[in-house]
């Protein structure tokens, strides 16, 4: 644990982390409150194309490293896909995580200038 601590460079104390065991848990506790952004290699949206609600909660969704989120996150929320090149299959899953939430901290960033 400290390691992890220590190589987060306190970010840790930044952000809200929770484990569930399924994501029926997390949905049961947080569904309705939250925007869901599902992160998909078939995912409708293009991240970087569209803004999530001002003010609004929400949580970005990953699956494992091996094969990702199933099917059934395509209606869940919007689904999102990293755009990449052809000659990429996907990426692995710490570097999609970090592009993600350094695109949703930007758009966090700006919102709460205006």
């Amino acid at each position: 644990m400290q390691n992890m601590v220590r190589a987060s460079m306190g970010a840790i104390f930044k952000m809200k982390f929770e484990y569930f065991p399924c994501f029926a848990h997390y949905d049961q506790e947080y569904g309705s409150e939250r925007e869901k952004y599902s992160f998909m290699l078939n995912g409708k949206y293009r991240l970087g194309t569209f803004e999530p609600s001002p003010g609004k909660p929400f949580s970005l969704i990953f699956g494992n490293e091996a094969s990702g989120l199933d099917e059934s996150f395509l209606h869940i929320g919007k689904s999102v896909v990293i755009p990449h090149t052809r000659s990429v299959d996907s990426l692995n899953l710490s570097l999609a995580i970090g592009i993600g939430i350094y695109e949703f901290c930007k758009w966090k960033g700006n919102s709460s200038s205006m």
